[in-house]
């Protein structure tokens, strides 16, 4: 089967293992946008991948605990500053 990305063409065989193809279409990554390039071809990475979901799981997780605390210390307080 061919799999087309941009202006390079890869036969894939079935013996290939699946986390090498991702890698080696991430390394050949073209898209018509320069400045998507990089965003695309690392999140073909499954590991990467799973790590930026983690982090952004994680630093949204980081804001709403300080909002909420700011939030509770003012009810608490009963100051708006």
């Amino acid at each position: 089967m061919a799999v087309h990305h941009g202006r390079v063409m890869w036969i894939r065989r079935q013996s290939t293992p699946r986390f090498a193809i991702a890698a080696i279409e991430a390394i050949f990554c073209i898209t018509p946008i320069p400045a998507l390039d990089n965003l695309r071809c690392t999140l073909a990475l499954p590991n990467y991948r799973l790590y930026a979901i983690g982090h952004f799981v994680s630093v949204n997780g980081t804001w709403i605990q300080r909002v909420g605390l700011v939030w509770m210390t003012g009810e608490l307080t009963g100051s708006g500053a």
